[in-house]
C-alpha cells in the first residue's frame, strides 16, 4: 500500500543470481518455473541509489517477466547451454566468467600438463616449439583475431544476425567473430554512447587506425587483478600508456589548463578519452575514440528515408546469397525491435529472403522470419503456409519458430508434439 492508502500488485521473490561486480551496477536474476527473468530494480554503484534495470527503465514494461536470455548470460555467466525446445532455461555449468572464454577449450591443455600429451610438438621439419599449441593464446593473434575475443561481448550494434548453422554460443577464440555472428550499425541512429560501443570507438581514433600495435591489451589486462580501480591510479595509468608512444610536447593545449585537468595533472585521457553518460542510466563510461572531444548540444538523430544498416565486420567472404539472408534477417529483427521504425524496413526484408529462398532450403529461421513478414503485411494464407513448414520441418527446433501469440498477434506453435496453429487463425 503506497502513503496515499493506494493498493498495489506486490511482487515477492527469492533472488537466486546476482550479475555484476558492483563497479558499476548489481541486477537481480529471479527463476520462475526454471525460467530465468530480471528484476525490475538494480543497484547502480556511482549513484549508489536503486533504479530501474535496463529494459524496465519506461513508464510501460512486464514487471517480473524480463526474461534472460542465453545473449545477456553467455556475456554475464559461464557456460550455459539452452535447454531444448524452450529455450530460457539454462544448465548452468559454469558461474563466472572462466579461462575458456578467452583461450578457447581447455582439455588438450590440462592434458599437456598431466604428461598426458608431449609439451612440444615436432613440426613438419622435425623443429619443436616452445608455444603451447593447445590453447589459445590472445597474445600470440593478429590484431582482429585477438579483439574478436573482447568483441564476443563488448561489440553490440543495432542489429545481430547469427550465421547460418550457428548459434549464440558457437564463438570460438582464434576464429573471426563472422564466423558466428554478424553485428550491424543503423545509420542515421541514435548516436549516444553506449556500455558497448567501444569497438566502434576505438576503430574510429587515428591512434589504432596508424598503429597496429593499439588494440584493447594495450590497456586491459584481464588477468591483472591490481589493474587500477580508482580515478587517480587509471588517469595515472592512462597517461602513461599513451606516452609509450607520444612525447608531452606533442599536446598542442597550453600549460595552463593541462596542470588543471583532475584528478591527475596533465591528463591525456580527461581530454581525449572522457567519461560520458551511457544509455543505461547512471552509468558513465570512458569514451574510447581517442581524439579531441567537444560538447555538442545535442548527440541523436532521428531515422530518416535514407537510413540503412551497416555491417561493422567484412563480409566479403559470404557468398551474394548468403549476404542477401543476413542483411535480409537483419532488417526483419530491425523492424520488430523498433516498431516504430519506417515500412521499407519490412519491404526490404521481404525482397533479401525471398531472393535467398530460392537457393537456400531448410532454413527454419529464415522461414520464420518470412512467416512474421507475411502476417505483418496480412498475407495471411501465406503465413499459414510458412509457419506450418517451419513446425513441420523440426519438432526438435521449436526455439526458431515464432514466439507464440502476444500484443501483436502473431501465429504460433503450442510446443506440444501435436502442434496446432493458434486460435488467432480461427483454428
Amino acid at each position: 500500500m503506497l502513503q496515499d492508502g493506494t493498493r498495489v500488485p506486490l511482487a515477492d521473490h527469492q533472488i537466486d543470481y546476482l550479475v555484476g561486480s558492483g563497479r558499476f551496477s548489481r541486477t537481480y536474476l529471479v527463476e520462475l518455473d526454471g525460467t530465468l527473468v530480471e528484476s525490475p530494480v538494480t543497484w547502480y554503484a556511482q549513484r549508489k541509489a536503486w533504479d530501474m534495470s535496463p529494459g524496465y527503465d519506461h513508464m510501460i514494461h512486464d514487471s517480473f517477466r524480463r526474461r534472460a536470455t542465453h545473449g545477456c548470460l553467455m556475456c554475464h555467466a559461464g557456460l550455459v547451454e539452452p535447454r531444448q525446445p524452450q529455450g530460457f532455461t539454462f544448465p548452468h555449468n559454469e558461474l563466472s566468467i572462466g579461462c575458456e572464454r578467452c583461450h578457447g577449450p581447455g582439455s588438450l591443455h590440462a592434458r599437456r600438463h598431466a604428461g598426458k600429451v608431449p609439451k612440444r610438438s615436432p613440426d613438419a621439419a622435425g623443429t619443436s616449439h616452445p608455444e603451447d599449441s593447445t590453447i589459445v593464446h590472445p597474445g600470440r593473434l593478429d590484431r582482429p583475431l585477438a579483439e574478436a575475443i573482447c568483441q564476443q561481448c563488448h561489440l553490440q550494434g543495432d542489429v545481430k544476425v547469427t550465421v547460418r548453422g550457428r548459434r549464440s554460443g558457437d564463438f570460438r577464440p582464434g576464429l573471426p567473430l563472422s564466423d558466428q555472428r554478424i553485428e550491424f550499425r543503423l545509420t542515421g541512429a541514435s548516436s549516444e554512447m553506449t556500455v558497448v560501443g567501444h569497438v566502434d570507438q576505438l576503430r574510429a581514433s587515428r591512434c589504432y587506425q596508424q598503429d597496429q600495435r593499439l588494440s584493447c591489451m594495450t590497456c586491459h589486462d584481464p588477468h591483472d587483478p591490481h589493474h587500477p580501480r580508482d580515478t587517480l591510479a587509471q588517469a595515472t595509468f592512462g597517461r602513461n600508456r599513451c606516452l609509450e608512444c607520444h612525447q608531452p610536447t606533442a599536446c598542442g593545449e597550453d600549460d595552463t589548463r593541462r596542470q588543471a585537468t583532475r584528478p591527475l595533472a596533465d591528463s591525456c585521457t580527461v581530454c581525449h578519452m572522457p567519461q560520458v553518460d551511457t544509455d543505461i542510466p547512471h552509468i558513465a563510461f570512458t569514451h574510447h575514440r581517442i581524439a579531441v572531444h567537444r560538447k555538442t548540444s545535442d548527440t541523436k538523430s532521428g531515422l530518416s528515408d535514407d537510413s540503412e544498416l551497416k555491417t561493422i565486420q567484412d563480409l566479403s567472404r559470404f557468398s551474394d546469397i548468403e549476404r542477401d539472408r543476413i542483411l535480409g534477417l537483419g532488417y526483419y529483427r530491425l523492424h520488430f525491435q523498433r516498431p516504430w521504425s519506417h515500412d521499407r524496413f519490412l519491404a526490404r526484408a521481404d525482397r533479401l529472403l525471398a531472393t535467398a529462398t530460392k537457393k537456400i532450403s531448410g532454413d527454419t529461421v529464415m522461414t520464420a522470419a518470412r512467416a512474421e513478414i507475411a502476417w505483418e503485411a496480412r498475407r495471411v494464407a501465406e503465413a499459414g503456409r510458412l509457419a506450418d513448414e517451419v513446425i513441420s520441418s523440426s519438432m526438435s527446433n521449436l526455439k526458431h519458430v515464432p514466439r507464440p501469440c502476444t500484443s501483436r498477434c502473431r501465429f504460433c506453435s503450442s510446443g506440444k508434439t501435436s502442434a496446432k496453429r493458434c486460435r488467432c487463425w480461427g483454428n
